[in-house]
């Protein structure tokens, strides 16, 4: 087992109560559960590590704990601009400002975030799949996950589509196949 130093931690008591109320209900130790925390946000985190991540590198964090990090951290749009496309070689990795920006609005709440996205015109602003929406909007712009083929208005049926293997998704109202 590796070595353990021992560090302070400054809590407030509302977060103290809520980790002994946890740890009491597993059945751990309250340290325990504080380390499980910080390696599960450090393996979160682990693209900042790598000091050649830039740009879309770093997309896949930014979508598991972009919104976090800016309401927590309090970082800004340009803030993560910074973090993100600064030092940049390649243009082609570079993540545009505007989604910036919605990721820093989705840590700011629904309200704030319907009125950046129908102001952009990028995601949809449905508030119950907003998250979800940047997430699937985020993957395919910039790292071409989940291709997104947009099923023929005439037929919806999902039987329709060629590739049998094909998965699908709903945003909003429409249907996706995901090749």
């Amino acid at each position: 087992m590796s070595q353990k130093r021992t560090v302070s931690l400054r809590l407030n008591e509302s977060d103290l109560a809520k980790l002994k109320e946890i740890s009491t209900r597993l059945g751990v130790k309250e340290s325990d559960l504080l380390r499980f925390t910080v390696k599960q946000s450090l393996s979160k985190l682990m693209a900042f590590r790598d000091k050649d991540a830039k740009g879309v590198d770093l997309i896949p964090a930014l979508i598991e704990c972009g919104s976090e990090l800016t309401h927590y951290l309090e970082l800004d749009s340009s803030d993560l601009e910074r973090i993100v496309n600064s030092d940049l070689l390649d243009q082609h990795k570079k993540v545009d400002p505007e989604d910036l920006d919605i990721l820093v609005s989705a840590g700011l709440g629904a309200p704030y975030m319907t009125y950046k996205n129908n102001a952009l015109r990028r995601v949809s602003s449905h508030n119950n799949r907003m998250i979800s929406s940047l997430r699937d909007y985020l993957y395919e712009k910039y790292l071409n996950i989940g291709t997104l083929e947009k099923i023929s208005q005439g037929d919806n049926s999902k039987d329709n589509c060629s590739d049998s293997r094909s998965k699908f998704m709903t945003i909003g109202d429409k249907d996706y196949a995901i090749s």
